[in-house]
């Protein structure tokens, strides 16, 4: 298997996405690795957000500020599918 450059881009942008969410717990950081247009939905709650504004209003009041203080996120495994 190869790892393309823009795997491997693919790779970091998800690792700074997870560490700004679940160690720095900063919405604006992690809204940095997202596309100028996002949304995220969380499919068991149905609750979510649009755009930037809502991205970040979900993100900083339901979702980080429901992590529990002693969460230590743990990477199990991770895997480059050929691109």
């Amino acid at each position: 298997m190869t790892n393309s450059p823009s795997a491997q881009q693919i790779l970091e942008t998800w690792q700074q996405h997870t560490y700004s969410e679940f160690v720095l717990r900063d919405a604006n950081a992690a809204l940095g690795t997202m596309t100028e247009n996002p949304y995220v939905l969380m499919v068991p709650i149905a609750v979510g957000g649009q755009g930037r504004d809502g991205v970040y209003n979900f993100y900083h009041n339901y979702f980080l500020a429901q992590l529990p203080t002693d969460l230590v996120p743990t990477s199990i495994s991770q895997v480059l599918l050929k691109m």
